[in-house]
This record gives C-alpha cells, sequence and structure tokens, in this order.
C-alpha cells in the first residue's frame, strides 16, 4: 500500500512510537477510501520572540513536506 513519503523540515529530532510493534492504524472503508495514521513524536525547533514577555504569544509552524517533492 502506498503512502506518502513525508518529513518535517523543522524538526529537530523525530521518531515513530513503537511499543512491542509498529505503532500504525489501516481502516478500509466500505467506499474504498483508506485512513492510515500513525504516531510520531517530535521535537520542533521554534523561533520566539520574547520582546513583550509575559504579555506575548508565540506560534510555532510545524512544516510538513513531501521528501520527493523537496
Amino acid at each position: 500500500m502506498w503512502h506518502p513519503d513525508l518529513y518535517f523540515a523543522n524538526a529537530r529530532q523525530a521518531s515513530f512510537q513503537t511499543v512491542t510493534d509498529d505503532n500504525f492504524l489501516v481502516w478500509v472503508y466500505p467506499s474504498g477510501n483508506v485512513w492510515y495514521d500513525c504516531r510520531i513524536s517530535l521535537i520542533v525547533i521554534c523561533t520566539m520572540d520574547l520582546w513583550k514577555y509575559p504579555l506575548d504569544s508565540q506560534i510555532c509552524e510545524m512544516r510538513i513536506l513531501s521528501y520527493m517533492m523537496s
């Protein structure tokens, strides 16, 4: 079964979660649609602007890209 070749461009560290076996799930619906789900642990690099601290707010983007299309 094909699944996308994704990677996280601003991840400092990434790993698939495994307990005793690979941790993923595939659902096949009667319509033919397929749902693929897996758990990934990430440490993401975020730029922080603390100029207005403690009244600031931050936005941390998670950049998900295709490995083959980059």
